[in-house]
């Protein structure tokens, strides 16, 4: 918090190791979780489901945002690189609101399976973080 504040030099280092320690303090990411979060709040379907913005908060904050972490192959990582284009950043938002708990019928998971599947050269789609 305290680099955020800080304009000198000093903070500028701890900014970018910051950045390259966490995928989600990349722009093209943090649309994806952007999106993510409006899915996971605004859940018109059923009260029951939607979640609060302290909810998607304390469970963003639970998530390991390294990019090492192999859950974000495909994901948000390909490789070393983190995704580019709206459409996967598009893609991207619909696995982490699904990660992050959204509820889905058992014919949209199938559907997201599918995608996932066919976008990583076909690994299985991850079991969600939060239920």
């Amino acid at each position: 918090e305290s680099s955020l504040i800080d304009p000198s030099g000093s903070a500028d280092a701890k900014r970018a190791e910051i950045r390259k320690q966490s995928i989600n303090c990349k722009p093209i990411v943090q649309r994806a979780l952007a999106e993510a979060i409006f899915t996971l709040i605004s859940d018109e379907d059923d009260d029951e489901t939607t979640l609060t913005i302290d909810e998607v908060v304390e469970r963003i904050n639970q998530v390991d945002w390294s990019p090492e972490d192999p859950l974000w192959q495909g994901i948000l990582m390909n490789g070393d690189k983190v995704i580019t284009g709206n459409s996967a950043m598009k893609f991207a938002s619909r696995i982490l609101a699904y990660l992050l708990g959204q509820k889905l019928e058992k014919i949209e998971v199938i559907k997201l399976h599918d995608q996932f599947k066919a976008n990583t050269g076909g690994k299985s789609l991850p079991a969600p973080v939060f239920k």
